[in-house]
């Protein structure tokens, strides 16, 4: 079943370059559960959820779905879709 997976993350830590981003983020999502990211820009909104997709390796932490830690499985095992526990919906305020 698409969308049923359980998104954890645990003391994410991610930089750019020598700058810290996001420090030390702890959360749990499970099933059926919603969740909005929002901070100003720069606040590192965007590189937490490039973590959660597999784009960008956090400096320190894991990101867990359904227990298993996304950065120790292949992408292809990542990509199933009784994997997926993520899906952006994505909105911008008009200026």
């Amino acid at each position: 079943m698409i969308g049923r997976g359980r998104l954890e993350i645990e003391g994410v830590s991610i930089n750019a370059g020598s700058t810290p981003l996001v420090q030390e983020i702890d959360l749990r999502v499970v099933p059926g559960e919603m969740l909005g990211l929002l901070g100003p820009n720069g606040a590192g909104k965007s590189s937490l959820l490039r973590a959660i997709y597999r784009v960008s390796r956090p400096a320190a932490g894991r990101v867990l779905v359904n227990g298993e830690d996304i950065w120790q499985r292949s992408a292809t095992w990542c990509a199933r879709p009784t994997r997926r526990c993520c899906s952006p919906i994505c909105r911008t305020t008009p200026a």
